[in-house]
């Protein structure tokens, strides 16, 4: 009886074979499952990425180099400014204007130094020509750079480091008028340094709108201290401010993220579609030691079905989206909507898209330039309403700035770090419009000290974005 119980051979041999097949079918099901796990991915991540493009497209912006080339439009040669400054960059010397410490704006009240007056005046005589072409664009509202967008993140940008020099050099001839009383002759120059600084507007790159935001504050510093040495007529007011108004309305750093999106999202795809491509253009500019090494052809359709690059493309578009809206809002709400540029740094380590986290740009750092240079046009808008206010007061200075709305301005200018208006003080002999600045404290009024000054490093940043005029 016992021994009946016993399973048989052939039972165990069946009960092993049911097993295996259900294995089997189980490893199946699940590998069925997976490959349509798997596709049903690809085609959302795919129809994700097209639906992206496609509201791209509706919105007239462009997605590769090919579009970024012919975005937002071309410009006839006879209307378009950076012909001339070109030609004006073309004429520059090398012993230009440097960044040594020659050359260094004087504080605020102050002549230049004989050491730096004589390196100035040398500078300017020297690049007499290169100056004078750049006044004749004076009439031109309309830019666009000769730059080979094709050439993706290889694009030369060479205008940019002669556009710093002849902004510099004008900048220096608009102290050294100022100096020798030619207050309308050195408002000429401020004014041709501000048109030159705004011919960059329309460039889609980011670098070139840091570049513009530093030559408009610049221009602003040279304003303030032309200011500071004698009145300028009402005329020569006007004229002043209007490119001061234009470049405060000009939402520049979006234009640049636009761009970035375009060129960075192309290189990205090129990742996933064309990788001997995206190697080749990766490795230009590159010492040998740093070069890839170019496959022989690129890999097959398997590769571009895993998707790998295409999910960091996509993870790159939805976050280049979310940085256009956020520096479109404009300061003060930019800035504090930058904790969701952390949110993404973080999804981009966590998540490994290795591309977005090298290409995404720090919105906050951004956000924080967009509003020190609006900061620095709005303090010289408001100083230019004043003077034309003491032009009509005898001198006078105004008690509040509201004093000035609506003759000189239609509103008092916000200020860019925390909404409210500007700050205005009077000073014993003139005042000073303020912005509380990146630290959002109210220093009242206290400016920036020049390079050289050594300070202790928790003072660094305590100061306030000042427009002083003391006359």
């Amino acid at each position: 009886m016992a021994a009946d119980s016993q399973p048989t051979p052939s039972k165990t041999r069946n009960r092993i074979t049911r097993v295996i097949l259900f294995g089997v079918v189980l490893v199946g099901i699940v590998i069925v499952a997976s490959v349509v796990s798997f596709a049903v991915w690809r085609w959302r991540l795919r129809k994700e990425i097209n639906f992206r493009i496609a509201a791209i497209h509706a919105a007239g912006l462009p997605v590769n180099w090919e579009e970024l080339a012919k975005w937002p439009s071309q410009v006839p040669d006879s209307e378009n400014a950076a012909l001339i400054y070109t030609n004006a960059i073309a004429h520059l010397h090398a012993d230009g204007v440097s960044d040594d410490y020659r050359f260094e704006l004087p504080p605020r009240g102050e002549a230049p130094p004989d050491e730096m007056r004589s390196a100035v005046s040398g500078a300017v005589r020297t690049n007499r020509v290169a100056l004078e072409i750049a006044y004749t664009a004076a009439e031109l509202r309309r830019s666009r750079y000769p730059v080979e967008y094709l050439e993706g993140p290889n694009a030369k940008l060479p205008h940019l480091a002669g556009l710093k020099q002849l902004v510099k050099l004008l900048n220096c001839e608009a102290i050294l008028k100022a100096d020798a009383g030619d207050a309308h002759g050195a408002a000429k120059a401020i004014e041709t340094s501000l048109n030159a600084a705004q011919s960059l507007d329309n460039e889609p790159i980011l670098i070139s709108q840091l570049v513009s935001a530093s030559l408009l504050t610049l221009s602003c510093q040279s304003l303030e201290r032309i200011l500071c040495r004698s009145p300028l007529d009402d005329e020569t007011l006007g004229q002043i401010g209007q490119p001061l108004i234009s470049a405060e309305a000009t939402n520049r750093f979006v234009m640049g993220l636009i761009g970035e999106r375009a060129l960075d999202g192309e290189f990205i795809r090129l990742a996933q579609d064309d990788v001997k491509r995206m190697i080749t253009i990766a490795n230009q500019g590159s010492s040998d030691e740093e070069k890839a090494e170019l496959p022989s052809r690129n890999p097959g359709i398997g590769w571009r079905f895993l998707g790998i690059f295409e999910r960091g493309r996509n993870f790159f578009l939805r976050g280049m989206e979310t940085n256009i809206l956020i520096v479109a809002a404009k300061p003060p709400a930019s800035l504090f909507l930058t904790n969701e540029t952390d949110e993404l740094e973080t999804q981009a380590r966590k998540g490994f898209y290795i591309f977005s986290t090298l290409f995404l740009p720090g919105v906050s750092r951004i956000a924080a330039r967009d509003a020190s240079t609006r900061a620095s046009l709005n303090t010289a808008i408001s100083a230019v309403a004043v003077e034309r206010w003491r032009l009509t007061h005898h001198g006078a200075i105004p008690d509040l700035l509201k004093d000035l709305v609506p003759s000189f301005l239609p509103a008092v200018p916000i200020d860019p770090f925390d909404g409210q208006p500007l700050r205005f003080k009077k000073l014993p002999t003139g005042y000073v419009i303020y912005s509380i600045g990146a630290d959002r404290q109210d220093d009242g009024g206290k400016e920036k000290p020049p390079r050289s000054v050594q300070i202790p490093r928790d003072q660094r940043n305590r100061f306030d974005i000042t427009f002083t005029v003391e006359r």
